[in-house]
């Protein structure tokens, strides 16, 4: 992710990022970033991304932000706990008008929520939560999605079976 002229990358608990404007300039020793929870399948991060003037970290149990030019010179904020994102990939920026822009993503449980800066997650699936629980749960990890924007509408990949996502 590049935010503030850095760029950032995630390796199990740690978040590293690199020297400002040179983003082949990675020194491990002074920039790195500690996230531990209890994680409800894994300690590890799933996910960051840019969010306003923040960085959004998320763990499946945990999301964090971030502000600040380094990790030196910032703060860490608690943002949200006992809920996070267990798919990376399917963290995506959306705009709402309801709810100003959020991040939306796919929960352990399979459920679609959104992140809007405050504590309390939004539930984005309820109407179609069952639908989602039927899907294969071992394959949570691996839903990607996308912000369609001509019609300002989230696609996730799934499966109901099997290895291969074939559901939308």
């Amino acid at each position: 992710v590049w935010r503030k002229n850095r760029l950032y990358g995630t390796d199990g608990e740690f978040t590293y990022h690199s020297e400002k404007l040179n983003a082949e300039s990675w020194d491990a020793q002074n920039w790195v970033l500690r996230i531990s929870s209890s994680g409800k399948n894994t300690n590890e991060m799933t996910g960051i991304k840019a969010f306003g003037d923040y960085l959004a970290m998320f763990k499946e149990d945990v999301i964090k932000m971030f502000s600040g030019e380094n990790f030196t010179d910032g703060f860490l904020i608690d943002a949200v706990t006992g809920e996070g994102a267990r798919s990376g990939y399917s963290i995506i920026e959306i705009p709402s008008r309801r709810y100003g822009n959020i991040l939306a993503f796919v929960t352990s449980l399979s459920e679609l929520k959104g992140f809007n800066g405050t504590k309390n997650l939004i539930n984005l699936s309820d109407p179609i939560d069952n639908i989602l629980r039927s899907y294969a749960r071992d394959r949570v990890p691996y839903i990607s999605a996308v912000n369609y924007k001509n019609n300002n509408q989230y696609y996730a990949t799934l499966t109901n079976g099997g290895s291969k996502h074939n559901r939308i």
